[in-house]
């Protein structure tokens, strides 16, 4: 039983800190500039690596940036929708994604996978 609750610990203690990571990612990438054409990147390009992925998505689904140069193009409402505000944990990595307004208008979505 005793395994059972280290890995439980674990667990908790690994979310907290993606979630206090999140935080970090989220006054960055929460910014309506970046979601305009010809938006300076700068910023997020320093914040991606290896661990840490993003993507900037526009709200009719085109993708505006990516660290993963495997995701171009354009992703399915449906899909870009789906799983919002949820910090979701599969075996190797933790995956948000929040939508970004301004004046209550939907600019775009961000996503953030580690």
């Amino acid at each position: 039983m005793w395994i059972n609750a280290y890995y439980q610990d674990k667990n908790v203690a690994e979310y907290f800190d993606k979630w206090t990571e999140l935080n970090q990612v989220k006054a960055i990438v929460d910014n309506p500039a970046l979601y305009q054409k010809q938006a300076n990147l700068e910023e997020i390009e320093e914040l991606t690596n290896e661990q840490l992925a993003i993507t900037l998505y526009t709200k009719s689904g085109f993708v505006l940036y990516s660290s993963n140069p495997l995701k171009s193009g354009y992703v399915w409402k449906e899909r870009m929708f789906k799983g919002l505000y949820e910090l979701q944990q599969s075996y190797n990595a933790f995956t948000y994604k929040e939508p970004v307004y301004r004046h209550g208008d939907l600019l775009g979505i961000y996503g953030k996978f580690h």
